[in-house]
């Protein structure tokens, strides 16, 4: 079971004091922590380049909930592609604008992708999942988690990344606002552009399947 794990340590995994000119560089706005932002793929990618693999093995975590999932998700190792998931995960947190510039500083600075997701959740209260991790359903941890944070946050929002994410989770917590996207893929951007750029590049909450009501997009955005 996931336990709440609000613990604010910083342990960066890349050159000294990078993760830190990060978010000099893209500054989060005021009372970003005030809401849990937690945001469910489907499942890790599959793909490798070369010998290395595009999912990011989250064992090293310095967070429980990470190290007990085991993967995070969305983001890629070593940032050496930049999927369109992974892509339109940083329209919705940092912009459409600043999106490809915080990928760059990421991957030039070779800050490592499971330091960036414990300091994403550590400064802005963003946990990125996967509701399948090698064939089994972790819909039960991630709703236990999200039960949890719901007891000590203010509110807890979860937006799923695709039908498939949300296919029969185990419930909504009370504090807990929920809505379905479309998958942010690019056989869904060829099928139904408009929805996909309503989504994912204008942050239109009006292109969701709401499951409770007061559902935003723009309480995702995490940057001044």
């Amino acid at each position: 079971m996931l336990l709440p794990d609000r613990i604010r340590i910083l342990r960066p995994r890349g050159p000294r004091n990078a993760m830190d000119d990060f978010w000099r560089r893209f500054p989060l706005r005021q009372g970003v922590l005030d809401r849990v932002k937690i945001i469910i793929g489907q499942e890790p990618y599959r793909q490798s380049f070369g010998n290395r693999r595009l999912a990011v093995d989250s064992r090293s975590s310095t967070h429980s909930f990470y190290r007990e999932l085991g993967c995070v998700g969305f983001l890629v190792g070593d940032w050496i592609k930049i999927q369109d998931s992974l892509e339109m995960l940083f329209n919705l947190l940092f912009r459409h604008e600043c999106a490809l510039s915080a990928l760059d500083f990421l991957r030039s600075n070779r800050i490592d992708p499971v330091s960036f997701a414990d300091s994403l959740w550590d400064r802005a209260g963003v946990a990125l999942f996967n509701r399948t991790v090698d064939g089994e359903d972790k819909g039960v941890d991630i709703w236990c988690f999200a039960r949890g944070q719901a007891e000590v946050s203010q509110e807890v929002l979860m937006l799923f990344a695709g039908e498939k994410a949300a296919h029969q989770f185990p419930g909504v917590c009370s504090n807990c606002k929920s809505a379905v996207a479309i998958h942010p893929s690019g056989v869904n951007l060829n099928n139904d552009p408009v929805k996909y750029s309503n989504t994912w590049y204008r942050c239109d909450e009006n292109a969701l399947r709401v499951v409770n009501g007061g559902f935003r997009l723009d309480e995702f955005r995490i940057l001044r």
